[in-house]
C-alpha cells in the first residue's frame, strides 16, 4: 500500500478523529465531551475505539452534566461490575456468551476492567 511506518502509526489516531469522535459528539455533546480530562476522554475513547456500548456514551453524557461522584461510580460500573461480573459487554452470562461465540475477545473484558480501575482513581483524585 506504500505506507510508511509513521502512516501505520498514525491511523488510529485519524480513525478516532474522522469516525470515533463524530459518533461520540453524536450522543455527547462536543464542548462537554472535551470538558473532560484527557484521562477520563482517553478511557472512554480506549473502550469506544473497540467496541461500541448500546448506551454507555449517553450514560457519560448525564454524568458530565450531573457532575456528581455517584454518577460517575455508576459509569464505573458500566464498564465492570465486580459485584455482579456484568460488563461493558452485558451480564455475566451475556458476557461469557459473547466471548464463546467470539464476538468479543478476552482482551476486551480487560479493556473495560482497566477502564473501571482508571475511571476509579480518577473519581477517587477527583471527589475524594
Amino acid at each position: 500500500l506504500g505506507l510508511s511506518e509513521q502512516d501505520i502509526i498514525d491511523i488510529p489516531a485519524y480513525f478516532v478523529s474522522m469516525v470515533e469522535l463524530p459518533k461520540i459528539y453524536n450522543i455527547i455533546p462536543e464542548e462537554d465531551f472535551v470538558s473532560l480530562p484527557s484521562e477520563v476522554r482517553d478511557i472512554i475513547l480506549d473502550v469506544q475505539f473497540n467496541v461500541h456500548g448500546p448506551d454507555t456514551l449517553a450514560a457519560i453524557g448525564e454524568a458530565i452534566k450531573s457532575g456528581d461522584k455517584a454518577s460517575w461510580m455508576g459509569i464505573a460500573d458500566r464498564y465492570y461490575n465486580p459485584e455482579t461480573e456484568a460488563t461493558y459487554f452485558g451480564s455475566k452470562a451475556k458476557t461469557e456468551e459473547k466471548l464463546k461465540e467470539g464476538r468479543i475477545g478476552r482482551g476486551n473484558i480487560n479493556r473495560v476492567k482497566k477502564a473501571r480501575k482508571n475511571l476509579l482513581a480518577w473519581i477517587e483524585k477527583t471527589y475524594g
